[in-house]
């Protein structure tokens, strides 16, 4: 511990510096005002803060409070969370009131015999340890104020409800990941996903008929927080100004995002990699024609022959990786009373913080899906989302988890 002390007697600051000077503390003792302003100048000039705390007798500046508190307040400016602790007699505690406008500073009672000099040490440690707390607390809650922010930016992009579309039922449904903070509350993190559903008008070329078509996205940044949200924002962006034409082949459409995606800013500097899963419902032909950049397959949940990949996979680069990769449209019927799962990784992979590698799988999805096929898709989403949480012990999944689940109703 480095300790400033500006004293008023001489005699008894000898005392100070023995008591305080011990082992690997260090402290630089100053009589009188000019001296400890001077010194304490010298230190604010320095970078950092030569100081773990400041000590001052409150009698250096009797009748001039307000330089006093200027002491004060200078501390506060060069060295945020460096405590000043004021030595005062019992009797003249009421002064300190003079300090509210700055903050009441921590004290000690200086007793006529010269007692406190046996606690001072241990008193003036208490209060750096409970200064560095309170930093820590500080920066804790600074730290959880940028996530939320980042949180509720991402988020935005996410819609509040889905287009509701002729023969079929769609519903949506995110969750974000938590963490603890510095032994905080749990905080919600910034994540990267993002899924989003609108009506299109398409000319009357296979595979679409002329109308009731609709389009269905859903992206998953890797990692979390700043990066993860620039790379899901950059994507929303270059979706809003693609043309609708330019829609209607997702393979077609995913190699252009692919193109745009590695030229974007984020991208290139430090963004991160993102999977997406891109697809056209036709719901009058009951054909869903779908491209995917290295996104999990879509499970599709058949009445008939139970739930299973929408098809079988085949290896695809995620966006961002090679502005030269082609993505391949890919098509399915869905049979009456079918419902299809696009949705990230987040949700098979949930599992136990002691058991990683129990995690909920496809195996977990399909049997909630199997489980509540009379109930309409927001509410099967909630149940499947409550049964991966279980599968986490309580603890809550690691990673931020979206799904979009379409049921054709007859």
């Amino acid at each position: 511990m480095r300790t400033l002390v500006g004293w008023n007697e001489a005699e008894q600051a000898d005392l100070v510096g023995l008591y305080l000077n011990v082992g690997d503390d260090a402290a630089e003792v100053h009589v009188g005002t000019e001296a400890f302003v001077a010194a304490l100048e010298a230190a604010c000039a320095e970078r950092p803060f030569p100081f773990d705390v400041v000590l001052m007798a409150l009698e250096l500046d009797l009748g001039d409070e307000a330089r006093t508190r200027g002491i004060v307040r200078t501390v506060g400016e060069h060295a945020p969370g460096c405590p000043v602790v004021i030595a005062c007699r019992a009797e003249d505690v009421v002064k300190l009131a003079a300090y509210a406008k700055v903050g009441l500073p921590p004290y000690v009672f200086r007793d006529a015999g010269g007692d406190f000099l046996f606690l001072l040490k241990s008193t003036l440690e208490l209060h750096v340890e409970a200064a560095e707390a309170g930093s820590e607390q500080l920066a804790a809650e600074q730290m959880r104020a940028e996530i939320e922010s980042a949180r509720r930016f991402q988020e935005s992009v996410i819609p509040e409800k889905l287009p509701q579309v002729p023969r079929y039922e769609l519903a949506g449904r995110y969750e974000p990941s938590e963490i603890r903070v510095s032994g905080t509350k749990k905080v919600r993190l910034a994540g990267g996903d993002y899924y989003d559903a609108w009506p299109m008008l398409l000319p009357g070329r296979l595979p679409f008929s002329r109308n009731e078509c609709v389009g269905l996205l859903m992206a998953d940044a890797a990692g979390h927080g700043m990066r993860a949200c620039l790379s899901i924002t950059a994507l929303d962006a270059i979706m809003r100004f693609a043309g609708e034409a330019s829609k209607r082949d997702p393979g077609a459409m995913l190699t252009r995002v692919n193109r745009w995606f590695c030229r974007q800013r984020v991208n290139l500097h430090g963004g991160s990699l993102v999977t997406m899963l891109y697809a056209v419902l036709d719901t009058k032909r009951h054909r869903l024609v779908w491209a995917s950049a290295g996104h999990p397959m879509p499970l599709l949940d058949d009445p008939a022959g139970g739930v299973r990949p929408l098809a079988k996979s085949i290896g695809s680069e995620p966006l961002g990786v090679d502005p030269n990769s082609r993505y391949q449209s890919r098509q399915a019927f869905l049979p009456p009373g079918a419902r299809v799962l696009i949705y990230t990784d987040g949700l098979c992979e949930a599992s136990p913080p002691s058991r990683p590698e129990l995690q909920f799988g496809i195996e977990g999805i399909g049997g909630v899906l199997a489980a509540h096929r009379d109930r309409d898709a927001a509410e099967a989403l909630f149940e499947t989302f409550v049964a991966a949480h279980l599968a986490t012990d309580g603890a809550g999944r690691a990673d931020d988890t979206s799904a979009i689940l379409l049921t054709r109703k007859g």
